[in-house]
């Protein structure tokens, strides 16, 4: 239920490239938007790039952070202990026990991530899907940065970096995070209803 939702964590990372764009004009029929036929990958180049880390909530963003170089188990235990626990403690008063989302990633499945969430009781993993990404709020913030890309304008990584802490601290003025989270139960009945496939969240 929506109270529940409104409990938990969000985090997600996601490498940004230069050459990624917001919305595609094509031609299709009504109503055929998310069918897999009419959904198309893109490949990008990989030669410039930037990397993040992020957590938000029903009370909006919470840290942002760059990360240098190739993700890694590591490096997401270094997040956790130094970054995510942390600023949880300075902003929620009973800060044990919450329910927090990350996906079933190698990384995040990780027997040295696992083992440190059962010394942990301050977090909480929900239950996810392999494939969820339709279901994770924090991909609509993803959405934004990169629909506001200026074309030409983000020539290397540490152009991107700044554009995305520009976006991070506008949706933090505002109530977005709220009004995604609150999708949560229509996300999980759409997410059925397309049997696993694309959503138009």
């Amino acid at each position: 239920d929506r109270d529940f939702w409104n409990t938990v964590i969000f985090t997600d990372e996601k490498t940004f490239a230069p050459d990624e764009h917001g919305q595609l004009h094509v031609y299709r029929p009504r109503s055929t938007r998310y069918e897999t036929r009419h959904v198309v990958q893109l490949q990008h180049s990989g030669r410039i790039n930037c990397s993040a880390w992020g957590w938000v909530s029903a009370s909006g963003v919470g840290e942002l952070v760059r990360i240098d170089g190739r993700f890694n188990s590591q490096k997401y235990l270094d997040i956790l202990n130094n970054v995510l626990m942390p600023s949880l403690q300075n902003r929620i008063i009973a800060a044990t026990d919450i329910p927090f989302v990350h996906d079933r990633s190698p990384i995040h499945t990780a027997t040295v991530i696992r083992e440190r969430l059962q010394q942990q009781p301050m977090l909480s993993p929900v239950p996810w899907p392999s494939k969820g990404a339709d279901l994770n709020p924090i991909e609509n913030v993803w959405g934004l940065m990169v629909r506001e890309w200026q074309p030409g304008h983000h020539r290397n990584g540490d152009d991107m970096w700044n554009h995305m802490q520009e976006v991070w601290t506008d949706v933090g003025r505002t109530d977005i995070c709220r009004r995604l989270i609150q999708s949560m139960p229509d996300r999980i009945n759409e997410v059925v209803s397309q049997h696993g496939h694309w959503t138009h969240y």
